[in-house]
């Protein structure tokens, strides 16, 4: 109980400063009227002064949540503020900075179109929309694709297909949206999903219709409950039906690339950014020792996959070798933001003043409809001699101060030795030297393995011990029953089998071994409840789908044994 109470106040105590910048996002940028959106603002514990919001925004509802990292062995928290917000006016629109304690969040620009008119088959209870954000993209640039269940029913289970395309290349765009609009004077809750999608041929391109299906919540009139004799004895069970509901197909005019594209590569995107940085900041040169340049380019539109390599450029006097590059690709503002890092390692064979030729990179601009270039200019880099130590065609040397120990004094003059002739005195010194190590390395040996026999005899668990397998699978019972003293019980029994050599007696020494924030917060929920004695406001589930996944066999693990040698610096 000491150790779990002085945990949390480590917790509290470190966690606070690590997050001293505020920011704000929002889920849309692009919003109709009378829809609402989500702005998010996270920070440490100040609270965000959202009066600036009013003249502009009608707030529906704030909550509050907070998150744990666990980075490089420290563990942080950070607050989270989520704002239902609803435009008062159309037209573009900027959610102004808000102060949180010290700190300012920067503002966002958002664009509040005019409401869609539904037609009469859009009417219905639930329905399908979807959109493109181009109509006429270049070939393999990002089209927006934008799917939007709208539902005024409630929704027991359902599917929604994605898009199915042989000529291009569809990536999803995050999780779903969810939010609240107005159409036609009757309100509907919207799921909204996209997809980025990359046309790999020139010309028409036919996207086919998103489907629906699933089982919604059948509603009956008041006429029909008044009328049916047994319906006060069937008020618990609730009927559904199916529904399968189809958008509209939509079409692409997807063009070619232009012939006046003078680039190596074709590379349509919004924005490309390049840049380096090296691993000494600033780089200092030296003859035979070598430093990394990193080369990173960002691309707006494009996926990471997408994204051209660059080749060692030849240089006299340098020599170079590339490490395999880091691809991703994430998701800023509405689009895909492809990301490629390669690595170089510089290596001058030659002092004096080099050069490292210029980086160029051209692209297609698919907001201004035109060629751009981005570039990394030429340097000229001073590359220092090489150090006595680097240096391969130095003389070997010696310091000789017989003499001067002779005479009292220490002579620091460095002589030329020549290599010793045939007397065989080297020989036989490694000879020497080569036995003498065999016999300390035998002896070792033998040494080690009297330590592991001991070692294996205090540590091995009898048969009476649980496996890993059948702690997890007692765990996960334990889960679905909601049975938060069993799940502890589950749990420690796992602990004691994947960690043998250091019992473990608590749930949040668990919870450090594995070092995962999330475990960690779920452990301490659970001792919580242990403490309060109840077991009914556990979720089993929601702890498992935490829990569970990591509970994974620790490496060397092997019969609730650890077949490695013990460790020279046992805690």
């Amino acid at each position: 109980m000491i150790r779990h109470f002085i945990f949390l106040v480590l917790f509290l105590l470190f966690s606070i400063p690590a997050f001293a910048k505020v920011s704000a996002t929002v889920d849309r940028v692009t919003i109709e009227q009378g829809e609402t959106f989500l702005l998010t603002i996270q920070s440490d514990d100040s609270t965000p002064e959202l009066d600036v919001l009013e003249p502009f925004f009608n707030i529906l509802g704030t909550s509050r949540s907070s998150k744990v990292s666990f980075i490089n062995g420290t563990m942080s928290s950070l607050k989270e503020w989520l704002i239902t917000l609803s435009p008062k006016n159309t037209g573009v629109s900027v959610i102004p900075s808000i102060t949180v304690g010290k700190e300012k969040t920067q503002p966002i620009r958002i664009e509040v179109v005019k409401a869609k008119v539904l037609n009469a088959a859009q009417g219905a209870d639930i329905f399908l929309e979807v959109s493109l954000d181009s109509n006429s993209p270049y070939v393999q640039s990002q089209v927006i694709y934008i799917a939007r269940l709208f539902r005024a029913v409630e929704i027991r289970e359902g599917s929604l297909t994605e898009p199915e395309i042989n000529t291009a290349v569809v990536e999803r765009m995050g999780e779903d949206v969810t939010f609240q609009t107005t159409r036609n004077q009757r309100r509907y809750h919207v799921t909204e999903r996209q997809f980025a999608l990359f046309p790999q041929k020139s010309g028409s391109m036919v996207i086919p219709p998103t489907v629906f299906d699933g089982q919604v919540l059948a509603t009956q009139s008041s006429g029909q409950q008044a009328n049916d004799p047994f319906n006060r004895f069937f008020q618990q069970q609730q009927r559904t039906r199916r529904v399968q509901i189809k958008s509209d197909a939509l079409t692409l005019d997807v063009l070619p690339q232009p012939t006046t594209f003078t680039g190596e590569n074709w590379l349509p995107a919004k924005r490309v950014v390049l840049g380096e940085s090296w691993s000494v900041e600033p780089p200092q040169f030296k003859v035979g020792e070598p430093i990394t340049r990193t080369i990173k380019i960002q691309a707006v539109g494009q996926t990471g996959a997408q994204l051209p390599e660059f080749k060692d450029l030849p240089s006299d006097g340098i020599k170079q070798y590339v490490d395999q590059p880091k691809v991703e690709t994430g998701v800023s503002d509405g689009s895909l933001v492809g990301i490629r890092e390669e690595k170089f390692a510089i290596i001058p064979t030659t002092s004096g003043k080099l050069v490292l030729p210029e980086l160029r990179l051209s692209w297609w601009d698919t907001v201004l409809d035109k060629e751009q270039l981005v570039t990394i200019p030429s340097r000229v880099i001073d590359v220092a001699p090489a150090s006595a130590s680097v240096a391969g065609n130095q003389p070997t040397q010696i310091m000789n101060n017989s003499d001067s120990i002779q005479n009292g004094t220490q002579d620091n003059s460095i002589v030329n030795v020549q290599p010793v002739g045939d007397s065989g005195f080297w020989q036989i010194m490694a000879l020497a030297l080569g036995f003498g190590w065999l016999i300390t390395v035998i002896a070792w040996l033998y040494q080690m393995k009297k330590t592991k026999v001991k070692y294996d005899a205090e540590q091995g668990t009898s048969n009476d011990s649980e496996s890993l397998n059948e702690a997890r699978k007692r765990l996960d019972t334990a889960c679905k029953n909601n049975n938060a003293s069993e799940a502890k019980s589950a749990l420690l029994a796992w602990g004691g089998a994947a960690w043998p050599e250091n019992k473990t007696r608590s749930l949040l020494s668990v919870g450090e071994r594995l070092q995962d924030p999330n475990v960690i917060q779920a452990v301490i929920e659970l001792d919580e409840v242990l403490y309060s004695h109840v077991d009914s406001a556990w979720n089993g589930e929601v702890f498992w789908s935490v829990v569970g996944q990591k509970l994974k066999k620790p490496r060397n693990y092997k019969e609730g044994k650890i077949r490695s040698l013990p460790s020279l610096y046992p805690q």
